[in-house]
């Protein structure tokens, strides 16, 4: 049964992805990644960097559910506020949460250039405002939330008034930006189904 909204994104099309058979025989792998997005892509490239033999399999197509319909902005800023994830996990746990994502956005990063993927990826700003046309009622939060990150290093600024959106806000420098992901995933594919020796 599917479950993702009936939309297509205009960028879908970008890139041409090889069908594979279902699965019809055993497999014996080190690694099985259940997920053919981004993710589970990103993982079975590591594995098998790693001298890993991997097997990826997904219950459609690669990349045509949650990666084929996202767009390319990277942040380790989480959906709930890092206050509230503070009180709920603490200190430590909250800023690990944190710090893994400013991995992952590293790690794209050096993947892109490792293997020369043509995607525009940027090092750029992101932001965090309130839903547009909202009154200023937030900003004593995002003041707290500015303060909080920045006390744990992380680069924040608080803004009165956003870019684009208007309203209070807070700027995170170091974000990452590209073109859509959807564009990286054949390569990934590729070199997932054709790895280089494991570095010794």
């Amino acid at each position: 049964m599917k479950t993702h909204l009936a939309t297509q994104p205009y960028w879908i099309d970008s890139a041409a992805f090889p069908r594979f058979a279902k699965l019809d025989r055993d497999e014996h792998v080190d690694v099985l990644v259940v997920g053919a997005g981004i993710t589970g892509l990103t993982a079975a490239y590591l594995l098998t960097a790693a001298g890993k033999s991997v097997a990826v399999i997904d219950r459609e197509r690669c990349a045509q559910i949650d990666t084929g319909h996202t767009s390319a902005h990277l942040t380790m800023v989480t959906d709930r506020r890092l206050t509230d994830l503070e009180a709920q996990v603490g200190r430590d746990h909250a800023q690990a949460v944190w710090d893994a994502g400013m991995a992952a956005i590293l790690q794209i990063d050096a993947i892109t250039r490792d293997e020369r993927i043509e995607c525009d990826f940027a090092w750029i700003p992101g932001y965090l405002h309130a839903p547009i046309g909202t009154n200023g009622s937030l900003a004593k939060s995002f003041e707290e939330e500015t303060s909080l990150a920045n006390a744990w290093g992380f680069d924040a600024a608080f803004l009165d008034d956003v870019p684009f959106v208007g309203g209070a806000g807070i700027e995170f420098a170091g974000q990452g930006g590209q073109r859509p992901p959807i564009g990286r995933i054949p390569k990934l594919i590729v070199r997932v189904r054709s790895p280089s020796p494991a570095p010794m």
